[in-house]
């Protein structure tokens, strides 16, 4: 991604952009919201993109789409199409969500990075995601 106002952008791991993906879908948060989270991050947008897969393959993450009446969650497979590039995240009717599963790893997993670190994402790049453990 870009350097923002000529200071170089913090580079994040793949733990990090996981932890930052979760986190977004814990807030039920629409598909645009990962586009505008990741552009103040030096990461690749294939990154991104793999890690969500990856987490809707492993049922942590999965889509749901608003249709009049409120939301409709999309199939696993549905929901893996709607994340395969990074134009379809700029798609404002859908919204990420965490499964059961992928609830349930709160209260075990620490996504692979450290308190410190997990505060240091949420709340360095204000604008930001505010769920904190």
């Amino acid at each position: 991604m870009l350097e923002a106002l000529g200071n170089r952008m913090e580079s994040i791991s793949d733990q990090d952009i996981q932890y930052l993906i979760a986190v977004l879908a814990s807030e039920e948060s629409m598909l645009i919201d990962i586009v505008w989270e990741f552009e103040k991050w030096d990461c690749s947008d294939t990154s991104v993109l793999c890690i969500l897969t990856g987490l809707i393959e492993d049922d942590i993450i999965l889509v749901s789409k608003y249709s009049g009446k409120g939301f409709e969650n999309l199939t696993k497979e549905d929901s893996i199409f709607s994340v395969s590039s990074w134009d379809k995240l700029r798609c404002k009717d859908l919204m990420l969500y965490l499964t059961k599963y992928g609830e349930s790893r709160w209260d075990y997993d620490d996504w692979g990075i450290s308190t410190e670190r997990a505060h240091h994402l949420m709340f360095s790049n204000n604008d930001g995601i505010s769920r904190v453990r």
